[in-house]
């Protein structure tokens, strides 16, 4: 869903997506992972695959997993473990963590306007992409 809104925000607008680790047992590595795609400036190739491998096919169960995962998409194995215990994926482990505690998140999907405002999608016509974008774009 993040996606299809970013497609729509105005040209310049900055979107920043962040993953948060007390869903599942995977959470914590999750969340480090989601750090190192940021890192490596690799979100947009991992995004889709990594969703599918944990919620769709749920083939992700190990760190491991989620290696092969970026590895699949494309980064080096070597890049990727570099990355993993880096000071920089250690900052935006923390920066997300610090997030998702100063925002009080209960659940996903959470959408937030300049880091104050939660998007309450109740009531709105989510049948279609263009016409949810459409009121909140």
């Amino acid at each position: 869903m993040s996606d299809n809104v970013k497609k729509k925000l105005p040209e310049g607008t900055k979107m920043t997506k962040y993953h948060v680790e007390f869903l599942g047992p995977l959470g914590k590595e999750l969340t480090q992972a989601w750090a190192v795609a940021m890192a490596l400036g690799v979100e947009d190739k991992v995004t889709v695959p990594l969703f599918e491998a944990v919620q769709k096919t749920q083939t992700v169960q190990s760190a491991a997993d989620i290696r092969k995962v970026f590895v699949d998409a494309g980064v080096k194995g070597e890049d990727y473990d570099a990355a993993w215990n880096s000071f920089v994926v250690k900052s935006l482990v923390a920066q997300q963590e610090k997030a998702a505690a100063d925002l009080q998140l209960q659940g996903v999907p959470a959408m937030f306007v300049n880091g104050k405002y939660q998007i309450n999608p109740q009531g709105m016509d989510t049948s279609s992409m263009d016409v949810f974008c459409s009121a909140v774009c």
